[in-house]
């Protein structure tokens, strides 16, 4: 029998990325002279890539004539300072092990960070563990398009049908709806829970230990 595949989110979901984003986004904004943005108003606007996030956070959005120098000044940023402070939250290595030593999944990162630092992050932070990481690469539509996971199944042949999407938020959920996968969101990243709670999600966890069920009992099923 084939092996479900996990598709687990990179943001939100196993790591807080989320402080380094803060400082690479404001580092852009204050080069071009404009306001700083908050902690709580970068966990808003991110979700949909970089350029989603430096639109949100630029007045005027991508009408602004500055918002493409802003971009490149974030990226510039970004590629050398991505993990200054982001670190896996409480649980996830251990837990992203004990599926590994099951031998049961293939664990797929798919997420709407920019490709080469979606690969460095994760070979940094999960050595060995990711038999597929797919992030934002040009041509390539962002999630919830199901490009990335399409783009997944036709280079290693995995079974869609048996597969698990695993993420923070609706873009998460509406990816794995577009592929046919169930999913299953977790509350500690960058969406608050209400947020989340009657979407459609499969499950909503609140821990490691609630996902790990979670997977288990899905996986049952597929």
């Amino acid at each position: 029998m084939k092996k479900i595949t996990l598709f687990f989110d990179l943001d939100g979901t196993l790591l807080n990325t989320l402080e380094d984003l803060k400082e690479a986004t404001n580092f852009a904004l204050r080069k071009l002279g404009y306001q700083e943005r908050t902690l709580a108003e970068i966990r808003s606007f991110v979700g949909n890539g970089v350029a989603k996030l430096i639109a949100r956070s630029i007045p005027g959005k991508e009408e602004n004539p500055d918002y493409e120098e802003c971009l490149k000044e974030f990226t510039g940023y970004y590629n050398t300072h991505y993990d200054i402070y982001t670190k896996p939250y409480e649980g996830i290595s251990e837990l992203l092990g004990k599926l590994k030593s099951e031998g049961k999944y293939n664990l797929v990162v798919v997420s709407n960070k920019l490709a080469n630092v979606t690969k460095t992050l994760v070979e940094e932070m999960f050595p060995g563990v990711f038999d597929y990481i797919e992030g934002d690469k040009e041509g390539q539509n962002k999630k919830p398009h199901p490009d990335m996971i399409n783009s997944v199944i036709t280079s290693t042949g995995y079974d869609i049908k048996r597969s698990i999407v695993i993420g923070d938020s609706s873009v998460d959920l509406e990816m794995g709806n577009n592929v046919g996968a169930k999913t299953i969101l977790v509350t500690w990243g960058f969406r608050e829970k209400k947020d989340l709670i009657d979407i459609g999600a499969y499950k909503v966890v609140d821990s490691v230990d609630e996902l790990y069920n979670a997977i288990s009992e899905l996986g049952k099923s597929l």
